[in-house]
C-alpha cells in the first residue's frame, strides 16, 4: 500500500500501458483518475475491477477547458493531486516525405503540447502542496528514432527534454 491515500491523474487510461498504471496504483491504494476518449466499455470496466477506486473522465487530452476542469475536480474533491501520469498517445506514422501536416500536428499535439498544457494546470497544485510526482511515458523512439516515425520520435524527444528541465525547475520544491 505504498500509495494509500495517494491521489493520481494517468492521461490514456483506458487501454494499455495506462490501464496496468491506473490498476496498479488503485492496488497501492492510490485513488486514480484517468481520461479516455473512446473506449468508454473499457472505462467503466476498469472503474468496476478497481472497486471504484478508479474514475473515468471522457476527454481529449488536447483540450484544454476539459483537463483544466477535471485538474479543478480533483482538486476540489480532495484538496490535492500527488501524482500526475502523462501517458495518452498516438501514433500517424509515415515517411517524412508523405507525412502530413495534420499528421505531424496531431502526435505533437497528444504527446507533447497536451502534457505541457496539463503539467501547467496541475503544477500549480503541486507547487502549494510542495510536493508531487510527475511521470512522462516516452519512448526510446524518442531516444533512437524510426523510420517513418519521425512526428512520434520528435514528440517523445520533446516529452524527455520537458521533463528533465521541469525537474530543475520544481525538484527543490519536492516534486
Amino acid at each position: 500500500m505504498r500509495l494509500k491515500n495517494k491521489i493520481g491523474l494517468v492521461t490514456g487510461g483506458s487501454r494499455g500501458i495506462g490501464r496496468a498504471i491506473v490498476k496498479r496504483f488503485t492496488e497501492e491504494g492510490a485513488t486514480v483518475y484517468f481520461t479516455f476518449k473512446s473506449a468508454e466499455n473499457k472505462a467503466r470496466e476498469l472503474e468496476l475491477e478497481t472497486g471504484g477506486k478508479a474514475i473515468g473522465f471522457k476527454a481529449d487530452v488536447r483540450d484544454q477547458k476539459a483537463m483544466d476542469e477535471l485538474i479543478a475536480r480533483i482538486h476540489k474533491g480532495h484538496g490535492r493531486l500527488d501524482i500526475l501520469v502523462h501517458n495518452a498517445g498516438i501514433a500517424k506514422d509515415n515517411l517524412l516525405l508523405r507525412m502530413k501536416d495534420e499528421e505531424w500536428n496531431e502526435v505533437m499535439d497528444v504527446h507533447l503540447n497536451a502534457s505541457f498544457r496539463i503539467t501547467r494546470s496541475a503544477i500549480k497544485i503541486m507547487l502549494r502542496q510542495r510536493s508531487g510526482s510527475i511521470i512522462f511515458i516516452s519512448s526510446i523512439i524518442g531516444l533512437m528514432g524510426n523510420a517513418g516515425q519521425t512526428n512520434y520520435a520528435a514528440a517523445k524527444a520533446g516529452m524527455i527534454g520537458f521533463a528533465k528541465a521541469l525537474a530543475r525547475e520544481v525538484g527543490s520544491r519536492n516534486i
